[in-house]
């Protein structure tokens, strides 16, 4: 029995993983994007630069502030709310504008994105109906050659061979080889010519 036991014990060790060694554990793959040294140094410099210009301008700020009197500051900060409240009410009128003018192209039948409105659409009213106006009228002649293109046309064919012209007095002319071949290339111009023959 002792042996039996040796033998599974044997067996067990033999089936049982093996654990390779994991070569640098430490070193992890890099993701994403690497970057150059130069490109860091950049990078850390244009941050800096940045928060440089930012500071100046908040003490710039703060100077102009420490100087005014409080009458003066609030009249600074009155002005700087105006501004603000006149940029919001031009965004909401371009914005009201882009509903107006999606409309007016909707009841002309023309189709329009986004892109199409930011380029006539403005703040002001009469400006934006005219750009609108503008645009239909460029759409409508786009169609209109469009569709003179499509309606212009070559002279029908008749069995592969272009369809002729002829004139009575040529008719009475033409062999009758070629009155036969009028017959097989043009039957309804050879019954015109003849009367229906």
């Amino acid at each position: 029995m002792d042996n039996e036991q040796e033998n599974k014990e044997q067996e067990r060790k033999e089936q049982a993983p093996v654990d390779e060694p994991k070569q640098d554990q430490d070193v992890q793959e890099p993701k994403g994007k690497t970057f150059t040294k130069d490109e860091v140094e950049q990078m850390i410099s244009d941050r800096i630069k940045r928060e440089r210009e930012k500071a100046e301008a908040d003490k710039a700020e703060a100077k102009r502030l420490a100087k005014m009197n409080a009458d003066q500051k609030k009249d600074y900060e009155i002005d700087k709310q105006t501004k603000r409240a006149e940029e919001a009410e031009q965004k909401l009128a371009r914005y009201e504008m882009q509903g107006q003018a999606r409309k007016m192209f909707e009841e002309s039948g023309v189709n329009v994105n986004d892109d199409d409105l930011s380029l006539v659409v403005t703040s002001e009213a009469e400006t934006t109906q005219d750009n609108v106006n503008k645009l239909i009228a460029f759409a409508k002649r786009i169609r209109e050659d469009v569709k003179d293109e499509m309606l212009t046309g070559k002279t029908p064919k008749t069995n592969g061979n272009v369809a002729k012209n002829i004139t009575q007095s040529q008719f009475d002319l033409m062999s009758s080889k070629q009155k036969a071949e009028l017959y097989q290339e043009n039957p309804d111009l050879f019954k015109k010519l003849t009367g229906g023959i």
